[in-house]
């Protein structure tokens, strides 16, 4: 009788989870970054967005928005649009008096990861333009994939 072996060995199975493991270590990190460039995509068209629309807002009302009430454009998943302060997505936006700040969220503080800043007029570099500026270290590939640096971690947004 011909007797014929019909699984795998300990040694052929440990050599298939030692590759599946380090596809993963490479995989991974590469996965999480296309999603934090893909997230920072989304806040820097949500910048845009809304400063586009309140240099409309200032040009009809000769003052600038302080929330997203009035404004020309409409976020449906936005938590509040009568706050100065409101989430959009994944990011916090905020209307101070010289522009609009949108930072990345969760983090435990405001504005501790990175954030988009869009200037209404700005003494340098004029009306309507945008920065990144990075808090974290690890967060810096962001706002170079967007811009050039201005001075140590911020960056004008092209």
């Amino acid at each position: 009788m011909i007797h014929t072996n019909k699984g795998f060995s300990l040694i052929e199975l440990l050599a298939v989870v030692l590759i599946i493991g380090i596809l993963s270590s490479i995989a991974l990190p590469q996965y999480r970054r296309s999603i934090q460039r893909a997230e920072s995509v989304e806040g820097l068209t949500h910048t845009k967005a809304i400063l586009e629309a309140a240099m409309r807002y200032y040009a009809a009302y000769d003052s600038y928005p302080e929330k997203l009430q009035g404004l020309d454009v409409a976020f449906y998943n936005a938590s509040s649009q009568t706050d100065a302060t409101t989430d959009i997505d994944n990011f916090k936006l905020t209307f101070a008096g010289d522009g609009i700040t949108m930072c990345r969220l969760p983090s435990a503080t405001p504005c501790a990861t990175y954030y988009f800043k869009g200037h209404y007029n700005h003494a340098t570099w004029g009306k309507a333009v945008i920065t990144c500026t990075y808090v974290e270290q690890k967060y810096k590939h962001i706002c170079e994939q967007f811009g050039t640096v201005l001075s140590g971690s911020t960056y004008l947004v092209k």
